[in-house]
């Protein structure tokens, strides 16, 4: 309720602050420094309670009063006149406080005795008496005459330097700076802060954003990302989910690189626009495009893994938290499936796990000649098949020069030809140590690569072995994108620790090397005459 504060709550208050400051304060300052307006029921916007304006005004003034400035001690003795002042200049808005200080000084300068007051003249150090007496002067005509100042203060009246910087909480160089602002005839209010770089804001951020989505459609890699959004329609919660397309750019580049790119690309096209630095490149793309990231170098990353665990942040909103969750579980699900079916084999169930190795290179040595950087070496593929059954790694060796990619034919050529080595179709016919077709199964797991496993060919593959009657049941299955780690990995590991320390001049030399890579690794060379790819010829 408006109205005057109680004069028990007074007395408590001065006794709190007597206690705190160590002594007793007078009776009059008491009086003065607990002095409120009667109608104080609301707060303005940047201003204090009354209660606690009172008390800082009190505790200012204490300080104020004990401060020696000078031998004369200016603020002493003036509570009365300095509780005017401050309580005054607490109701202002900081512009509204630097403009009455700036006309304070503006006043000042004109209350001293003179305008301007002459430099004394500096020593110059010469065997002449004469030529220092010349010098000295004309150094003096050459150095502009002093502003002289005379501190006074509302109130309070004349001050030394020192209890005006006291009275008014600023330091020697603000002071000297709002002086020079006053001689310059500006008594405003430099506005600072919250203006944008001179520089930045006149970078064309549109012609930055254009030319980043065409590097993002011309070699970036789209990754769905689910996003769940809930609306309550009739007081029924529902949820809709969605896919965020984000691009993944390749991780070999830089954003230090691409500006470097950005750069050349406007003096090539001879773009007007101001050149951004670095940092505002960066930050003109994190506000433009954030959907657009360069993926990890590191392997075995999975892209949604990596914008989920940055979309949440240092604090995770719960919406994007269920939906890592989920896409954790999925892949947790994924690996207890995997897990399940390489414990579970039999020899009526034959399980298998391929994959590609990054390409090797003919002639491989541990020291690299230097010239060789600039030669077109013979490359040469490794496809690796894990069969769960008997724990052996086969590593299918085949050159550019056979004429093989890394398409459906080749992945299925070598299929068929591990199935022949586990005669798998012999089972059609009764033998002895066979099996029947009705007892047969064959699993086969793989990476989520279009080009390679997952597509229409693979699987007429596994089909036709059904209809058949090879297998009663064959399963293609697939690991998640970015949780594709498996047992080709740790073969294909082996593998690079060997040839790091040896040195392959042909197939022949590689091959061997690879074989002997561990005691697992069965190696079969593609390169003779009667390996071929041509099993796309018979669909």
């Amino acid at each position: 309720m408006a109205g005057a504060p109680d004069s028990d709550y007074e007395s408590d208050t001065c006794a709190r602050e007597d206690e705190f400051l160590g002594g007793e304060s007078d009776e009059k300052s008491a009086a003065v420094c607990l002095e409120v307006p009667a109608a104080a029921d609301s707060v303005g916007d940047g201003l204090l309670t009354p209660a606690a304006e009172a008390i800082d005004t009190f505790l200012q003034i204490q300080k104020l009063g004990a401060f020696a400035c000078c031998k004369q001690v200016c603020l002493s003795g003036n509570q009365e006149e300095l509780h005017r002042l401050l309580s005054s200049r607490s109701r202002m808005s900081k512009d509204e406080a630097k403009i009455s200080l700036n006309t304070k000084l503006a006043m000042c300068s004109l209350f001293a005795d003179g305008k301007t007051t002459q430099l004394k003249r500096q020593k110059v150090v010469h065997q002449d008496s004469a030529e220092r007496s010349d010098e000295g002067r004309a150094l003096i005509a050459q150095q502009k005459p002093r502003q002289g100042i005379a501190y006074y203060a509302p109130y309070v009246g004349g001050l030394c330097e020192k209890a005006f910087e006291s009275l008014f909480s600023i330091s020697h160089r603000t002071l000297h700076v709002y002086r020079m602002q006053i001689q310059s005839g500006d008594i405003s209010a430099r506005r600072h802060g919250n203006h944008q770089n001179s520089s930045s804001k006149d970078i064309d951020e549109k012609t930055l954003e254009d030319w980043i989505y065409d590097v993002a459609n011309t070699i970036g890699d789209v990754v769905p990302v689910r996003t769940r959004t809930k609306r309550i329609i009739s007081g029924v919660e529902r949820r809709y989910y969605s896919f965020d397309k984000y691009v993944r750019l390749p991780s070999h580049l830089t954003w230090d690189q691409l500006h470097t790119i950005f750069l050349t690309y406007l003096d090539d096209n001879y773009i007007d626009t101001p050149r951004p630095s670095a940092s505002s490149f960066n930050r003109i793309l994190a506000k433009r495009c954030p959907k657009i990231r360069i993926r990890s170098p590191r392997n075995q990353v999975c892209d949604e893994c990596a914008i989920y665990s940055t979309r949440l942040g240092s604090s995770p909103g719960a919406q994007d938290a269920e939906l890592m969750a989920e896409h954790i579980q999925a892949a947790k699900a994924m690996r207890d499936e995997y897990a399940a079916d390489v414990s579970h084999t039999s020899p009526s169930n034959l399980v298998l796990i391929v994959d590609y190795a990054q390409n090797l290179t003919l002639p491989l040595t541990p020291d690299t000649p230097s010239k060789w950087y600039f030669l077109s070496l013979v490359s040469v593929s490794m496809f690796g098949i894990y069969c769960a059954n008997d724990e052996s790694n086969f590593n299918y060796l085949y050159s550019e020069m056979k004429g093989g990619g890394k398409g459906p034919n080749e992945v299925i050529s070598m299929l068929r030809h591990i199935l022949q080595l586990h005669h798998m179709f012999d089972s059609t016919v009764e033998s002895s140590g066979g099996h029947h077709a009705e007892e047969m199964k064959v699993t086969v797991w793989c990476d989520n690569s279009g080009g390679q496993n997952k597509n229409s060919y693979v699987i007429w593959f596994l089909l036709l072995l059904v209809d058949c009657g090879v297998v009663i049941e064959a399963y293609l299955k697939f690991f998640q994108k970015g949780h594709t780690k498996n047992a080709c990995d740790r073969g294909f590991a082996h593998v690079k620790r060997r040839l790091a320390r040896v040195s392959c001049w042909n197939m022949e030399f590689l091959v061997s090397a690879v074989d002997s890579a561990s005691s697992t690794s069965v190696t079969v060379s593609w390169e003779d005459e009667n390996s071929h790819f041509g099993i796309l010829n018979h669909f």
